[in-house]
């Protein structure tokens, strides 16, 4: 259960980071969901399916774009400790 609840702060945490969903990019997805529902006239179905690929869609760009971030500060890291000599040089 632990790692689950992890896994619930990082989305929340990543939701609410600029770099990884902008406010534009919220509002799109909420907009969508809003017509998703109007224009389904009460088709659960239709609007789990929506739901679905918005779902994946979502994680694999703030997935992405996480592992943009986290790469470029692990290699700034590394540049910055082989310039003290902390890591040989690459």
């Amino acid at each position: 259960m632990r790692l689950h609840e992890d896994f619930l702060n990082l989305s929340q945490n990543f939701t609410q980071d600029e770099t990884l969903l902008s406010l534009r990019e919220r509002e799109l997805l909420a907009n969508i969901l809003r017509h998703t529902k109007t224009f389904a006239k009460g088709s659960r179905a239709d609007v789990e399916r929506v739901e679905a690929v918005l779902t994946y869609a979502l994680g694999e760009t703030m997935l992405q774009r996480a592992c943009n971030s986290w790469g470029s500060h692990a290699l700034e890291t590394i540049k910055q400790q082989s310039m003290l000599g902390g890591v040989g040089m690459i």
